[in-house]
């Protein structure tokens, strides 16, 4: 639960907007048995307050040492009504004492592309661009240049009008920013992908 508290407050600070995440409320008991059943529980909780079309669980120190086993649990989730019908779950493993904060969001950008993208048989004719771990700014700049050389581009992850919209006074949970689920699906029509270090 620190994990999680760490987490918001961090995101928080920096983008000077409220940051969401629930947590599965890790107890000494879920340190033992694992956290299947408080994923399980935190998933219907989540779908059926907030209502989301996808939830992103990034796992942490104690889950990953006791080897909890993310798939798995998502689909007995999904299987037992936990997940509803059309929303999406995809998940990351990021450890804290794996690497730094740039391979946790590597590995979430690596999971929307293992959950998500699908292959058809119909090209999109696009690029997909991963724009790597920079600022909503940055995103909107590489954006920008995308439409003035008439490149029409899949951005993802893209944190523009997301992280920082306009101070209007009202809250909004779910700014109309960022990548749509539609075409994280779609980068697998993409012609090519181009990841920005």
């Amino acid at each position: 639960q620190g994990c999680c508290s760490f987490h918001k407050s961090h995101l928080t600070r920096h983008y000077r907007e409220p940051i969401m995440a629930a947590t599965s409320a890790f107890t000494e008991g879920s340190s033992v048995f694992g956290g299947g059943a408080n994923l399980k529980q935190a998933l219907s909780t989540i779908f059926t307050v907030y209502n989301p079309d996808m939830v992103a669980v990034s796992t942490t120190c104690l889950s990953e040492t006791i080897g909890d086993d993310l798939p798995t649990f998502i689909r007995q989730a999904r299987e037992s009504g936990a997940v509803p019908e059309g929303k999406y779950v995809i998940h990351a493993n990021t450890p804290s004492y794996v690497g730094s904060h740039i391979t946790g969001w590597s590995n979430m950008t690596k999971a929307m592309v293992t959950y998500l993208s699908a292959k058809t048989d119909t090209p999109n004719n696009k690029l997909n661009i991963i724009p790597g771990y920079v600022e909503p700014s940055d995103v909107r700049a590489v954006k920008q240049l995308l439409t003035q050389m008439g490149i029409e581009a899949i951005v993802f992850p893209d944190t523009s009008d997301v992280v920082d919209t306009p101070k209007t006074g009202d809250f909004q949970m779910y700014p109309k920013g960022g990548t749509q689920i539609p075409d994280l699906i779609d980068t697998g029509n993409s012609t090519a992908t181009l990841a920005l270090g």
